[in-house]
Order: structure tokens, then C-alpha cells, then sequence
């Protein structure tokens, strides 16, 4: 890469970058492509030789859009975002993953086409530290994943912005104005073509209308030239998206949907210049205005719906208050309060909740009793009792009493903004389903325009008056605007519906797996269970003592947040000082030292193999478990110290479950860690005749991968973090909302509220989904199969194909629209 500085003559030409005129003076150039390319200024010239100098420079052939004018030099701006590497704001949007990696979602400014997206992932992808970084489109936004020991936050957001983008941590109110100005702008499309086209209709009106109506035939060659005019501004502005939807496609070598419209626009418009010029034939200036205007509707019409569909992402980002009461200590010992705002609120930190607030941070209740609605983040539509010691979430409703809240979690950790981002993930994905429809749409395309053509010869020989308008309609009436909305459009509107149930749809194939899956397997505790186990018994050999078998105990599960581990921790008085050199095998047992001596924790077989045999860890025949009660062994090296009963009960829903999945055909099974008798019980008061007790994580992998062989998609529900491997294998798999955060990562849906009666409403609107989609295609077909005769004989005017196009298009976004009110 090199660079000159010459003079400049005072030439009007413009930034090769940017597009922004050349000032006078000093002329920077930059050499892309092979040849010297004039920039404006520093920051262009720095964006320009970044590009070339990643080997990027194909960005310059890809774009449809000048790249956006850095205002800055590189050289600066890591210092302007170095502030993004402060640890206590990035609490606010910096995720901690538990592989020592971050994660952050990022708005992005400046995006003009598909190409800026490529350009901006290429250019990530080369920083060292960079894990992933995956650009929505749609969203305008990215969400990267680096490892902060070899990249900071700032040198990403520096990386952006050199190439003249601007990045941002994501932020709602900014994602909302940002959505605003693109609504305004498709209404001002909508807006010049409906009112040129309004003033085109009326001359086109008196042209066909001519001596009949008094119109002087003279007039005529006056009204073509003024509808000629008139039609400049729809062309020019109106129809801009087509134009540059139908190039980026052609750049990228694919027929995307805005090749036949922009096609259809061309050749009406070129065909009318040479009417005009030729003084013969006819001009088709209200034809364009017509369809421009209506295709711009349509796709409007369909925004909006979309929008409303999704909706349920946008309540979720809204809800949390920008402003807290915080609680302040006196000197006297009492406390005063402050309202701030919730960004700088800290862990730690004691807030008031009035009863009719809005709960701003996840915490925990320090004072108060009230119940809490928190309808909109779990599903559930009654309020729950909170109380001294009970969790709460941000953007939950306080209803009765004040709440005393200290804060647990703030910013990018909280629950709320965890759903979000999941919620964000999911829509950066692409469906299986979604995918074959847009490969069937570019495949169709390509036979579209081999079709328009074949239309255009013949009537071009058989009537050449008649060749533009029969053409145009072929290639407007036909495009499969319709067939590569018909997965997206269901796909969108399902997952709204699943979160307002409580099901949050972290990959976009979930929803499709889960309405073709015929096998159901579910994990015990916690899963079918409400997984509040309780310690009911502590029994010791002779002489023992089961205080302080209890205390060990609790000392080894200190730091875990397995059900046992908290059932334990619950009955223990007084604290204890938690074990050291811990080490936690999955679905098995814990081991550590406590007071000097090494103990083991965990299932009979688990603590037999770390004592190499020398306990005796079988029960007595007398003390054999009976019903659903599970057992603990707490041993050292060379004596058994306790046996700990715990007991569970089933979940709210669990039956009902269970006998609708057989009601309609489905097999059921139960797969457990737990000993064989507690998970024969549970299968028992569930209804499930197949249940398998005793599964280590491997040992469930290794069943679930031989039920695979049977070609039966299959629903794997678990929420532990010995769960985690099948959860990953299943072909679509659901965590329960309170489960270990590892299962809940391994999972395509998420249970808010762990509420079993939402995976069965989940089960009908997902296959509800399925059949919307299989309706929705079916449509698309049919309409392009009788469409197309009827465009290529002459039947169809081109402003009747453009609103064929987008009545197919919306008749299938409004019957997506019916899983929103399922």
C-alpha cells in the first residue's frame, strides 16, 4: 500500500471512499485496486489503506453505497474509546463467559448494504483475540466474542471505526431511533411515489381517454413528455431500493428478489423513452408509478407486521426503569433515599421498590414481604410471594408491599438483559426452513427471467405493441416475494408467541424440531421434579455424629448450585468455612478437604470408587429407599460418615404433560442420575413407563445417540449441568429457566418460568408453525403456477401484477400473523 500527497488544482471530484467533494489544497491519494485513488481527507485514506492492506479491497466492487466519512484519524481513536475498557462500565454490556471469554452486542451506524456487512465481519475476523464476530443485517448490529487477555473492547470498536463505520455498544432507545428513521424513510418513499403517481394517473387518464372525453389530440405529445417527468423523482428516489437490492444480488452473483421488479422498472421506463422519442407506440410512465407505489406498500405493510410480531423482543428491552430509589446509610444509622439513575447503580447497593413499581436490577429481598408479577419475563400470570431472602428479577412488577432490594446483578449480567441478548442470537441464525425457501427462490428467479424472455420474443414477433406490458407483468407478477416470506414470516411470529408464554427460542431451528419431534426424554430432578429437594434424614453409623456430618457436607457443596447442594446448605445452622482442593465430577459426587482430611460426596457407586472399595457404602435391606427419596454418601478414605436422605416432589404440570405427549402418539422417557428406585417412583406418579435411573452424563449421551438410530427427531429436557452434553446432541433441546447457566447455553429453547404446562402450548404452537408454513408455501406455488399463464397471455396488466405480488406477499404475512394471537 502507498500513498502521495500532491496538489490539488481545485477539481471538483470526489472522495473515492467517502463520495464527499474534494476540498481544496493538499490532495491525499491512496492507491486501491492498482491504481491512485483521490481521498478527502486523513481519515478516508487511513479507512481506504486498512482496507486494502487486510485484503479487503473487493469491498470497493461489492458495495452498492459510498462508505461513511471517518471523522477521525486512526492514531486517535483508541484513546476516544478507551473508556469502554473500564471493568465497572463494562458491567453494563460486557457478558463474562465461564471459559474466561467476553461477549457484547454491538449497534452499528452506517451500513448501507450487505457488502458493509461482509467488510465489517473480514475486518474483525483478522484482530488477534477475535473468538467471533456475526453481523445482523437487519438489525444493524454485531455480536463479537473475544478473549480480553489478548484484545480489548476499545481496539474493537477502533477496528470499526476504521473503516468509517461507527460502533456502539447496543442500546435499545438507540436501536428504536434508529428503527424510526428507517419507517420515515420508507414513508417518504411511499409518500413521492403516491403523489407523482397521483399527478401521472391524471395525464395518463386524459391519454387514454382522448377525444372522447374533449381532449384536444394535440395535447397528447405535451402530456407524454410532462408524465415522462413526473415519473424522474419515483425513479430516482421511490424506487431506489429495488434498483440497489437487484445490484447487490448481481454483485454477489445470485438473483435476489429485486432483480425482476428493477428488471420490470427498466424496461418500462426504457421502453417509454423510446415511445417517447420515436413519437410511436406507447408510454408506460403509470405503470411504474403504480407498481413503485404498490410494491412500496406492500413491503411497508409487511414491515409493520413483522415488527408487531416481534414486538415481544422490543416490551422486553422497554421495561426496565431508567431511574432507581436508592437507599442511602445516615451517620445517625438510619437511611435516606436518592433517585438515580439505574446505570449506576452498583452490587451491593440498596434500593426501594414502592408497590405498582417496576423492580430496576435483579437482587435480593433485604426487607419486605409483596408479591411480584413477573408475567412478561417467565410466562406465569400470577404473582409470586417474595419475601426476606428471595431472589427477584429486573423488569418484574412489585404489586402489593415495599420491597428492600439488594442489588445482585446489573447491566449485560442481569436476567433481563440476558434474555435479550439470547433473544438477539436467535434472530442472527438462519432456519433450515428459511434457507431452502430463499435457495428455491434464487433457483425460480433465474427460471423467471428464462421465462420472461421466451414471453418477450413471442410477443415481440407476434405483437410488438404488446411485448413491454405482457413482459413486465411476467417478471412483477411472478417474483417469490411470497415463497421466501413464507418460513420467516412463521418463524417470526412463532417465536414472539413462545416468549410471551415463557419459552424463549434461542436457534432459529427450534421451532421446527420441536413441532416434528416424537420422542420426548426428560431429566428427573429439577426437570420433572420441582428440584427443591429436602433433606429428610441423616443417618450415621453407630457412635457418629450428624452435626457434623451435616456440616462437612454442607462445607463440600458451599459454591454449588445443584439441588442437592442447596437442600443441604438449607438445613445446616451456623456457617462453615467452605471445603478446599474441590473437585466435582458431573452427575456423580464432590471431593475435597475439610479440616485437614479428604471427603468425598455423592452417589453410593461414586464414593465406593474414590475409597477404592474399603467403604461399605450399601444400604441396609431395612433402610432400602422407598418412593422418591435419594441418597447421599459422605465418606473419608477409610469410614463412611453419613447417609443423607433427600426427597423432591413432582412438578406442577408434569402429568398433564406426560398424558397429552401420549395422547397424541409421542413416546415418553425418563433418564436420571438418580438411584433407580427414586426414578421409578417419580416415573410412577408422572405416568411414564420407560425410565432409566443410574445415568452418568456419558451413559445418558451414549442411550439418547442409540435412540437417534431410530430416526426419530427427539426433544431432549433437563436442566443441570450434567445435562449439558445431551441437551448439545438432542435434536432440539429445552433447559428449565432456573437450571445451571451451562445447560441452559446447551439448549435451542429456554423455560423462563420452568412452568411444564408452556413447553405443552409450546409443542402446539410450534406444530401450528409447521402447518402455516407448509400452508404458506402451498400458497406461493399455486400462485405463481396460475400467475404465470395468466401474465404471459395478456390477462394481466402490469399494475395488476404488482398488486397481485404484494397481495400474495401479505396474504401470507397476515396468515403468520395468526400464531401472534394464538
Amino acid at each position: 500500500m502507498s500513498s502521495v500527497i500532491i496538489e490539488c488544482d481545485g477539481s471538483l471530484s470526489r472522495c473515492f471512499h467517502c463520495g464527499q467533494p474534494m476540498p481544496g489544497g493538499a490532495r491525499l491519494e491512496a492507491v486501491v485496486g492498482g491504481s491512485a485513488r483521490p481521498m478527502c481527507c486523513h481519515g478516508c485514506k487511513a479507512a481506504a489503506e486498512t482496507i486494502v492492506a487486510c485484503g479487503l479491497d473487493r469491498f470497493y466492487r461489492m458495495r452498492t453505497g459510498e462508505a461513511p466519512r471517518p471523522d477521525e484519524q486512526p492514531a486517535v481513536l483508541p484513546a476516544r474509546f478507551a473508556a469502554f475498557d473500564d471493568p465497572v462500565l463494562q458491567q453494563r454490556f460486557v457478558v463474562r463467559l465461564p471459559d474466561g471469554d467476553s461477549e457484547a452486542t454491538l449497534l452499528l451506524d452506517g451500513i448501507a448494504c450487505a457488502a458493509c456487512c461482509w467488510l465489517i465481519e473480514q475486518r474483525l475476523a483478522g484482530l488477534d483475540g477475535l473468538k467471533d464476530a456475526r453481523v445482523n443485517y437487519a438489525a444493524h448490529t454485531a455480536a463479537v466474542r473475544w478473549d480480553p487477555a489478548r484484545l480489548a473492547f476499545s481496539g474493537i470498536l477502533a477496528a470499526v471505526a476504521q473503516l468509517g463505520y461507527h460502533a456502539a455498544p447496543y442500546d435499545a432507545g438507540a436501536a428504536e431511533l434508529q428503527l424510526s428513521r428507517e419507517r420515515g424513510v420508507q414513508l417518504r418513499r411511499i409518500g413521492i411515489a403516491g403523489l407523482f403517481g397521483m399527478q401521472i394517473m391524471v395525464l395518463s387518464l386524459a391519454l387514454y381517454l382522448g377525444a372522447d372525453a374533449g381532449v384536444d389530440p394535440g395535447l397528447a405529445p405535451l402530456f407524454r413528455w410532462s408524465a415522462g417527468v413526473l415519473v424522474l423523482p419515483i425513479l430516482l428516489y421511490s424506487a431506489v431500493p429495488f434498483f440497489r437490492g437487484a445490484a447487490r444480488g448481481l454483485r454477489a452473483h445470485t438473483f435476489g428478489m429485486d432483480v425482476p421488479v428493477a428488471l420490470g422498472i427498466a424496461i418500462a421506463f426504457l421502453g417509454s423513452i423510446h415511445s417517447l422519442l420515436t413519437g410511436t407506440g406507447h408510454v408506460y410512465f403509470d405503470s411504474i408509478a403504480m407498481f413503485v407505489f404498490i410494491l412500496l406498500c406492500g413491503r411497508f405493510v409487511e414491515f409493520s407486521v413483522r415488527r408487531r410480531a416481534a414486538a415481544q423482543w422490543d416490551r422486553l428491552q422497554r421495561i426496565q426503569p431508567a431511574t432507581a430509589t436508592r437507599l442511602r446509610a445516615d451517620p445517625g444509622g438510619g437511611h435516606s433515599e436518592e433517585v438515580v439513575p439505574v446505570t449506576v447503580l452498583e452490587i451491593g447497593d440498596q434500593v426501594r421498590v414502592r408497590p405498582g413499581e417496576t423492580i430496576p436490577v435483579d437482587g435480593k429481598v433485604t426487607a419486605g414481604d409483596s408479591s411480584v408479577n413477573e408475567a412478561l419475563l417467565t410466562g406465569e400470570s400470577l404473582p409470586a410471594r417474595r419475601g426476606p431472602g428471595d431472589a427477584v428479577i429486573g423488569g418484574s412488577v412489585n404489586v402489593e408491599s415495599p420491597l428492600c432490594i439488594q442489588v445482585s446483578r446489573i447491566g449485560a449480567e442481569s436476567r433481563l438483559a440476558q434474555i435479550a441478548r439470547l433473544a438477539r442470537d436467535a434472530e442472527s441464525t438462519r432456519p433450515e426452513g428459511g434457507t431452502f425457501a430463499d435457495r428455491v427462490a434464487a433457483r425460480f428467479i433465474g427460471r423467471l427471467l428464462l421465462i420472461a424472455l421466451g414471453v418477450a420474443l413471442f410477443w415481440w414477433f407476434r405483437d410488438p405493441e404488446r411485448w413491454i406490458p405482457i413482459t413486465i407483468s411476467v417478471l412483477v407478477i411472478t417474483c417469490p416475494c411470497a415463497l421466501a416470506l413464507a418460513a420467516p414470516a412463521a418463524l417470526a411470529a412463532a417465536t414472539g408467541t413462545l416468549l410471551r408464554l415463557g419459552l424463549l427460542v434461542r436457534r432459529a431451528h427450534a421451532v421446527e424440531s420441536l413441532g416434528r419431534a416424537m420422542l420426548f426424554v426428560f431429566d428427573k430432578t429439577g426437570t420433572l421434579t420441582t428440584g427443591e429437594l429436602q433433606v429428610v434424614a441423616v443417618r450415621v453409623p453407630q457412635g457418629g455424629d450428624a452435626a457434623a456430618g451435616l456440616a462437612a457436607a454442607a462445607a463440600l457443596e458451599a459454591g454449588s448450585e445443584h439441588p442437592v447442594g442447596r437442600a443441604i446448605r438449607a438445613v445446616q445452622r451456623g456457617s462453615v468455612a467452605p471445603a478446599g482442593a474441590i473437585r466435582t465430577v458431573a452427575g456423580e459426587g464432590v471431593a475435597g478437604t475439610v479440616a485437614g482430611c479428604e471427603h468425598f460426596l455423592g452417589t453410593p457407586a461414586f464414593v465406593a470408587r474414590m475409597t477404592d472399595g474399603r467403604v461399605n457404602v450399601a444400604a441396609p435391606a431395612a433402610r432400602e429407599e422407598e418412593g422418591p427419596v435419594t441418597r447421599v454418601v459422605l465418606a473419608t478414605r477409610a469410614a463412611l460418615l453419613a447417609e443423607i436422605l433427600l426427597s423432591d416432589s413432582l412438578r406442577e404440570g408434569a402429568r398433564e404433560l406426560v398424558r397429552y405427549l401420549s395422547t397424541h402418539g409421542h413416546g415418553v422417557r425418563l433418564f436420571s442420575g438418580d438411584g433407580g428406585g427414586a426414578v421409578a417412583a417419580i416415573a410412577a406418579q408422572a405416568g411414564i413407563t420407560h425410565a432409566e435411573g443410574g445415568l452418568l452424563p456419558a451413559r445418558k449421551l451414549e442411550r439418547l445417540n442409540q435412540l437417534r438410530t431410530t430416526g426419530q427427531v427427539i426433544c431432549m429436557t433437563g436442566d443441570g449441568v450434567n445435562d449439558a452434553p445431551v441437551l448439545a446432541a438432542a435434536d432440539v433441546s429445552v433447559a428449565v429457566g432456573g437450571g445451571a447457566d451451562l445447560a441452559q447455553a446447551s439448549a435451542d429453547i429456554v423455560m423462563l418460568g420452568g412452568r411444564l404446562d408452556a413447553l405443552r402450548a409450546g409443542i402446539d404452537v410450534a406444530r401450528r408453525t409447521l402447518r402455516i408454513m407448509r400452508q404458506n408455501v402451498g400458497w406461493a406455488i399455486a400462485y405463481n403456477v396460475i400467475a404465470v399463464p395468466l401474465a404471459a397471455t395478456g390477462q394481466v396488466t402490469p399494475w395488476m401484477a404488482a398488486l397481485g405480488m404484494s397481495l400474495s406477499s401479505l396474504l401470507v404475512v397476515m396468515n403468520a400473523s395468526r400464531l401472534v394471537r394464538a
